[in-house]
């Protein structure tokens, strides 16, 4: 899995860096989804989730307080997507230490992209919660991937 926010420019506009940060929170929650509907649910994926979910709320509290219009979550499995689709779709690894890598380097990814957003002028809310990601990936969630991707 790849951070879906690894390739942006390094200082979008502050709506294009919150369309980013939201469909990244809901591509990870959809990727843990997929992780666990394979593996069952395990943890780390089974605790993280939950916070990617907090993350997402963080983020669309944002869209709202700014009044700017969030995207669609594309991520989810849709209506009419069958399950295979879906797990294909989101390239769910076979094993779980397949799948602790690849979330570990999507949160490396999300750290590193935070940290050069951070050295631009944002407004102190969106600073806030921007950090507060970084420092949940960095602190958090990375340590957890680590334990099961060696």
């Amino acid at each position: 899995m790849l951070s879906i926010i690894a390739g942006l420019a390094l200082q979008p506009n502050v709506e294009t860096m919150l369309r980013a940060a939201v469909l990244d929170e809901w591509h990870a929650e959809a990727f843990y989804a997929s992780v666990m509907e394979i593996h069952g649910k395990r943890r780390p994926f089974s605790n993280i989730i939950e916070a990617e979910r907090r993350h997402a709320g963080l983020l669309l509290n944002l869209f709202k307080d700014h009044s700017l219009e969030p995207p669609k979550n594309t991520w989810s499995r849709q209506e009419e997507e069958a399950k295979d689709a879906w797990l294909a779709r989101l390239g769910t690894p076979k094993t779980i230490k397949e799948a602790a890598a690849a979330a570990w380097q999507a949160e490396v990814d999300n750290v590193k992209l935070y940290d050069v957003w951070l050295k631009g002028e944002l407004p102190k809310d969106i600073r806030t919660v921007f950090t507060k990601l970084r420092d949940d990936s960095r602190d958090k969630h990375m340590p957890a991937f680590a334990r099961w991707k060696n």
